[in-house]
């Protein structure tokens, strides 16, 4: 049987490596630096930009959640880049009005949610993900370089 690749595992697992410093050679240096990756961002689905498109996709990622009929908190952090098709507010509101439909019990929480709803636009296709904050502890929203630093 064919096991399923999950990107937030795999960038979970980046990330803590560079938190326990795990990449040491023998030679005790630590996290190799790179020029060419800079930020690592786990997109669990893909989909057109427009509003249906992400509200499905987003409806998809939840549906599968084990999670959804616990009392829990969430946030949504949206980025465009080259994108005017859609704003940011339309986005917002589209996903949160999805995510209370689907999870009820779950309270918006900016500060410190449970779970994040990312969605990054990129000019035509949108990127989704659904993110427990426990998996978000040591990235550094991502920030591979940050973090690299951080140790």
């Amino acid at each position: 049987e064919r096991k399923q690749w999950d990107p937030v595992a795999v960038v979970q697992e980046i990330f803590d490596d560079v938190a326990n410093n795990r990449s040491a050679d023998k030679n005790g240096q630590g996290i190799p630096s790179s020029r060419f990756i800079t930020r690592i961002i786990p997109i669990q689905v893909t989909c057109g930009v427009g509003l249906e498109p992400i509200k499905r996709a987003v409806r998809h990622l939840l549906s599968k959640s084990p999670h959804k009929s616990e009392a829990k908190t969430f946030a949504i952090e949206e980025k465009r880049r080259n994108c005017a098709m859609i704003k940011r507010n339309q986005i917002i509101d589209a996903v949160a009005g999805m995510v209370v439909d689907v999870c009820k019990p779950w309270k918006v929480n900016l500060s410190d949610p449970d779970f994040t709803v990312f969605v990054e636009i990129c000019t035509t296709v949108a990127g989704d993900s659904v993110i427990r904050r426990d998996l978000l502890k040591n990235s550094i929203k991502f920030n591979y370089a940050a973090a690299r630093d951080a140790q």
